[in-house]
């Protein structure tokens, strides 16, 4: 598929690129979303985080988790700053590949890049420490992320209340609640 011109002349754009992209990623079809990519590289488009956050997440769902992290080096390659959702996203990919240090050093990667942050990057934390079947660490990153002055949202609080009930943490639990 060649996206130089459609009819009646109309230049593909980012945004043009960051949609097909994205609903490539939804679909798993994560090998034309990478030549749609390509394409748009050559034909000189920038890329910016929005699109390859879509990357990410699309490689994440396919578990393509050697590709999403090529995507990755590639988006440092060209000078795309990361955000909160990138770092969440990356987070996941080095979960899912069992890489529990990688996950947890997410945050002091954030530090170094300037990057404060966010409800959904302290979720991810929580949820690698439990995963790991470290229920009090899960418990002091969530100390720490109220100390951060950061909210917690629905999701990071039944993360942690599931994880403090899987691992018979009941009254800690029931301190979240109340």
């Amino acid at each position: 598929m060649s996206l130089a011109s459609g009819q009646g002349g109309v230049e593909a754009d980012l945004i043009t690129f960051s949609t097909l992209i994205k609903g490539h990623c939804q679909a798993k079809d994560i090998e034309q979303a990478l030549v749609l990519h390509e394409q748009m590289l050559r034909l000189g488009i920038k890329a910016d985080e929005v699109l390859y956050n879509s990357l990410l997440d699309g490689c994440l769902k396919a578990d393509e988790m050697d590709m999403a992290l090529k995507c990755f080096k590639n988006m440092r390659k060209l000078k795309i700053r990361a955000s909160n959702v990138t770092y969440s996203i990356l987070a996941k990919i080095y979960q899912k590949m069992g890489e529990i240090d990688k996950a947890l050093g997410i945050l002091d990667e954030m530090k170094l890049e300037g990057v404060k942050p966010g409800v959904f990057v302290y979720t991810c934390m929580i949820q690698t420490y439990i995963q790991a079947n470290l229920i009090d660490s899960a418990v002091l990153m969530f100390e720490q992320m109220l100390s951060a002055g950061c909210i917690p949202d629905n999701v990071t609080y039944y993360t942690l209340v599931q994880g403090c009930l899987i691992q018979s943490r009941q009254e800690y639990a029931l301190d979240l609640l109340l």
